[in-house]
């Protein structure tokens, strides 16, 4: 197998498709914040086509809560 070269557009939706993937992880995982850290592929070609080896790392940690202005207590209430 040889080592081709990778056009801008064919990279770009490689891009895309790892982007859809991780977005289709913030349906399973609602209350989390999903993040790319790397990502890397190498695509080679055959006689049957290419292949394409793609290493995606992937980090999923809860989100940060922020305070609900809503529901916060101040000290005259507790003191009250």
């Amino acid at each position: 197998m040889s080592n081709i070269d990778l056009s801008q557009e064919a990279s770009a939706k490689i891009k895309q498709a790892i982007n859809e993937f991780k977005n289709s992880l913030g349906t399973y995982f609602k209350d989390n914040t999903i993040e790319i850290k790397t990502w890397k592929f190498a695509v080679e070609n055959n006689e049957a086509g290419y292949s394409i080896d793609a290493a995606v790392k992937i980090q999923i940690k809860p989100k940060e809560k922020s305070a609900d202005p809503t529901k916060s207590t101040s000290t005259t209430e507790l003191l009250g």
